[in-house]
C-alpha cells in the first residue's frame, strides 16, 4: 500500500493537495504440476496438484481435459505433447503452463497360425506380429527374438503363445497354436 500526494496549482496560483491511497496486489499464484510429464494413452487419467490459488480453470486446446479438476482424459486425447494452462480466478488473475506428453500404447497383433500336423520332422515356423521388436514365449518357441516355433518340442494339443513389447507403453498379444500328432495307421495280417 502506498500513499500518494498530488500538489495542484490552479490558474490563480492557489495550491491544493490531493491524497490517495494506492494498493498494489501481487499476481495470484498459479503454480501447479502433474505427477509426471509423460503418460501412456492407456494409463489412469492424471490429476494435477495445485500449489497456488485453488479454484481456477484448466484448459488445453489439443487434448481433452476437465476444466474444473484438471483431469486429462488420456484415451480421448491425441498422442503427442500438449500445453495445459491453469488460470486463477482471484483478484489478480494469473496463468501458468505445464507440458504433458501422451505416448501411444503398443497393441501388437499376432498373425494366426492354422493347426499343424507334426510328425517330428516338420519345418520350423517363424511367427509374425504387427509390431516388430518384441519377444515370444510359450511351448514350441525356440528363439524368443525371431519367433521361431518348432512343433515337435511342444506338446500335442493347444499351445498358448505370447508376444510382448516391453517398452514403457508396451503391450502384448496371445494366440493358440494347435498341434496334431501324426495319424496312426494300423496294419493287420490275417
Amino acid at each position: 500500500t502506498y500513499a500518494q500526494y498530488v500538489f495542484l496549482t490552479d490558474q490563480n496560483g492557489c495550491l491544493d493537495t490531493v491524497w490517495n491511497v494506492i494498493t498494489v496486489f501481487d499476481l495470484d499464484d498459479a503454480d501447479f504440476y502433474y505427477p509426471q510429464n509423460s503418460f501412456c494413452e492407456n494409463d489412469v487419467n492424471p490429476l494435477p496438484t495445485i500449489n497456488g490459488l485453488a479454484g481456477g480453470a484448466f484448459s488445453c486446446s489439443t487434448c481433452v481435459i476437465n476444466s474444473s479438476t484438471g483431469e486429462i482424459d488420456l484415451n480421448a486425447s491425441t498422442t503427442g505433447c500438449h500445453q495445459i494452462i491453469y488460470t486463477t480466478n482471484g483478484p489478480c488473475q494469473n496463468s501458468s503452463m505445464v507440458n504433458i506428453c501422451i505416448q501411444p500404447q503398443a497393441e501388437p497383433v499376432i498373425t494366426p497360425v492354422p493347426p499343424i500336423c507334426c510328425d517330428g520332422t516338420a519345418i520350423p515356423i517363424f511367427l509374425i506380429a504387427s509390431i516388430p521388436g518384441g519377444t515370444w514365449s510359450g511351448s514350441g518357441i525356440v528363439n524368443p527374438i525371431s519367433g521361431e516355433f518348432v512343433c515337435y518340442v511342444a506338446p500335442w494339443g493347444i499351445n498358448t503363445i505370447t508376444y510382448t513389447i516391453a517398452s514403457t507403453c508396451g503391450g502384448d498379444d496371445t494366440t493358440n497354436i494347435v498341434i496334431n500328432g501324426p495319424d496312426l495307421v494300423s496294419i493287420y495280417n490275417n
